[in-house]
């Protein structure tokens, strides 16, 4: 079944429609474009959160490597074959520590008999090892800074809890380590780097001098920080060890290790991760558990050295909030836009309709041929504008309609006359074409008779004349008969030939008298029949 709408339903619909699609249209672009500003926003934001927070650790890094600097070059410089050098050197260990809140140690080791040659004097002495090598360490416990004694001769000739140690002193320059655990003191272990310097003797490394980072403390300040309410920092180190980030699981984990199979383009963000790059992603978020944007900034540790990298992670859910937010308030607002619309339109469809809906039926009942007015409706003739003109133009044709209507009436009823004056003369006209018809009917009867005379009379003469051609020929036999009989004695010819040519037409004769009776007979009968016929 077609649904059949009248004008009011018709305006009101595509004006509603046109209303509906230019405000779907603009909420879908405003939110677009909000969503877009949002996002440029909130990377602006989070790129200069990310740049605060990585000077703030490059400002760590340069403080740290100062302290260690000087310490070496103080070390470097004074007479270690004194008395008292290694108290000295000692106390000067202490003082880098003290001077330097972000380190959690500050230590120093040699090679054996590297400092002073003395190692043998001083070997489990003064709490030095065995054999006596000069080290010394120093760490914050408990908010206090003590000596410690946990580097021993067995930790360093061990390839894995001495790595720290080897890797120092084989690397030339200053280095970084990767983030690893490590116990000061039995049972609280915490997430630390170790930043070494060499400790020169006329050019050569005879040891490292070197402060351990707190990274435990390094996070618990990254993580205070939030981004648009809900952003977090992630600080990994250049191998994309998870230095600080607000899943506590993932620090200490690698991001190769972690982000298998969940994040895509692993490869390449380690790769920029490890060449110190500048970068904005957008994919999965491990701390999150979502898709995220996420902006790297490099962090320099050191002049020379392996950089890390500091990201700002913003859940997209959190990034495009104030964009849905704003297309959620444009559609409410289109919603109730509509509806005060659909009443405001629907008032003035009424006011426009209601005098079209009235010639409309006017016109109605003009195509059934009623040419009155309605008089019920007053206010129709009242009207002005295009309304007024069409019911003057429809009160002028009501009038031509009537008059023309009159004529064609007096017309009708004149044609009416003559109409049935031709039906009269159309009566008589078939009468005599009937009498003419039956006249017809005779003649070509009588004249059909008339054709069948001739023929018969055609067919008589036919037959006489072969008749008298047959009696020609049996007189010619009779007479040869008769020459025969006066010859031989016999008075007629054989009574076969007569017979026969007798029941040829009919009769049975033996002489020949009898044969020219014959043909009297059928030349009366021929006749009577042709009289018969006329």
């Amino acid at each position: 079944m077609i649904l059949r709408w009248g004008l009011q339903q018709r305006l009101l619909v595509s004006i509603l429609g046109c209303f509906l699609l230019i405000s779907g249209i603009s909420t879908v672009w405003i939110a677009h474009q909000a969503g877009h500003t949002a996002r440029e926003d909130a990377r602006a934001i989070a790129r200069g959160a990310a740049d605060a927070a990585a000077a703030r650790l490059e400002g760590d890094f340069r403080e740290s490597f100062a302290s260690i600097r000087s310490l070496a070059r103080s070390l470097e410089g004074m007479d270690r074959t004194a008395p008292g050098a290694r108290s000295a050197a000692l106390g000067r260990v202490r003082q880098a520590l003290e001077a330097t809140p972000g380190a959690l140690s500050a230590w120093v080791v040699t090679e054996p008999d590297a400092f002073d040659g003395r190692d043998a004097v001083y070997a489990r002495t003064q709490g030095f090892g065995e054999k006596g090598r000069f080290e010394g360490t120093f760490a914050r416990l408990d908010g206090t800074i003590r000596r410690t004694f946990d580097t021993t001769e067995a930790m360093l000739a061990d390839p894995v809890q001495g790595a720290w140690y080897r890797e120092g002193l084989e690397t030339p320059g200053e280095t970084v380590q990767e983030p690893y655990s490590y116990a000061y003191v039995p049972g609280k272990t915490r997430l630390v780097t170790t930043l070494t310097v060499p400790l020169l003797d006329r050019g050569h490394p005879v040891g490292l001098v070197g402060m351990d980072l707190d990274l435990d403390a390094l996070h618990e300040s990254l993580s205070r920080e939030r981004i648009l309410g809900v952003g977090q920092l992630s600080l990994l180190s250049n191998r994309g060890v998870f230095v600080s980030d607000s899943d506590s699981k993932l620090r200490g984990r690698s991001l190769e290790e972690m982000g298998k199979g969940k994040i895509q383009g692993l490869d390449d963000l380690l790769s920029s991760i490890a060449q110190g790059r500048a970068f904005t992603r957008q994919d999965y978020s491990l701390q999150f558990r979502e898709d995220a944007l996420k902006i790297h900034v490099p962090v320099r540790t050191g002049t020379g050295l392996a950089p890390w990298s500091l990201a700002a992670v913003l859940p997209l859910s959190a990034v495009d909030l104030p964009a849905r937010t704003l297309m959620k308030d444009i559609l409410l607002v289109s919603l109730g836009g509509a509806l005060l619309l659909a009443g405001v339109v629907t008032l003035l469809v009424r006011r426009v309709v209601r005098p079209v809906r009235a010639l409309s039926a006017t016109l109605t009942r003009f195509g059934d041929l009623d040419l009155t007015q309605d008089e019920a409706l007053p206010w129709l003739r009242r009207q002005t504008g295009e309304i007024g003109e069409m019911t003057g133009a429809l009160g002028r044709l009501q009038g031509a309609l009537s008059h023309m209507m009159g004529v064609l009436q007096m017309e009708a009823g004149r044609c009416h006359g003559t109409a049935e004056a031709l039906a009269g003369l159309s009566e008589e006209s078939v009468a005599s074409a009937e009498e003419i018809r039956r006249a017809l009917q005779q003649a070509t009867a009588l004249s059909q008779n008339s054709a069948a005379a001739l023929e018969d009379a055609r067919t008589g003469t036919s037959d006489v004349a072969s008749a008298a051609s047959e009696a020609a020929r049996f007189a010619s036999q009779a007479a040869e008969a008769s020459a025969h009989s006066a010859a031989g004695g016999r008075g007629c010819f054989p009574a076969r030939v007569s017979r026969r040519g007798c029941r040829r037409q009919g009769f049975v004769s033996v002489t020949t008298g009898l044969s020219g009776a014959c043909i009297r007979q059928q030349s009366s009968t021929r006749r009577g029949k042709l009289s018969t016929r006329g």
